[in-house]
């Protein structure tokens, strides 16, 4: 398919190809939305509001005759982490299903069939080491202690960004009125208010 494609636009399709087709690497879908006024936005089902909460700095004395200062912004949202595993349970203990290719479970040695028995030296079943896992953050190096068949293995594992569970194209607050003019001839509707 390749040289057929590469002879009817008389590009050099290599780089696609091998990125794309044959390898697992990510589509950037901004150059082709911005055009429009759009962006891709991704989201985590389980994370609505902010995850964690930075202390304010203390506020200034107030100036006579300054204006107020601005409320403080909203802090900023932690990304979960992620191990890089789906798990069943099997008797009241985390089994590993699947581990997802090149996630920070593969990198560390972990294997379907192995069977979890501790995060950070303590118990974990299926659902607490979901707990456990949401305490945590992305890049930090954890202790994982499983069974692989009847030998104990303690493998450090350094957890990575989970991926998002969904993704929303929408209007960017920047789109210009070029960009709302294309949009508007592409989809043949007004293009959407703040």
């Amino acid at each position: 398919m390749q040289p057929l494609l590469e002879e009817a636009t008389g590009l050099d399709l290599q780089t696609f190809f091998d990125d794309l087709v044959r390898g697992r690497a990510e589509v950037d879908l901004g150059p082709y939305l911005a055009p429009f006024g759009l962006e891709l936005e991704g989201k985590w089902d389980d994370v609505s509001e902010p995850l964690y909460h930075e202390p304010a700095p203390a506020p200034a004395p107030p100036v006579a005759g300054a204006p107020a200062a601005a409320p403080p912004a909203p802090p900023p949202q932690r990304p979960p982490a992620w191990l890089g595993v789906t798990t069943r349970s099997e008797h009241g203990r985390a089994v590993i299903r699947t581990v997802h290719a090149d996630g920070p479970a593969e990198r560390a040695g972990v294997a379907p069939g192995d069977e979890v028995v501790a995060l950070e030296n303590y118990k974990v079943d299926e659902k607490s080491l979901r707990e456990r896992l949401g305490a945590r953050v992305p890049g930090e190096a954890v202790s994982l202690t499983l069974f692989r068949r009847d030998e104990l293995l303690d493998l450090a594992v350094t957890l990575g960004i989970r991926p998002y569970d969904r993704y929303e194209i929408r209007p960017r607050a920047d789109a210009d009125e070029a960009a709302r003019a294309l949009y508007q001839t592409w989809l043949v509707e007004p293009f959407p208010q703040d």
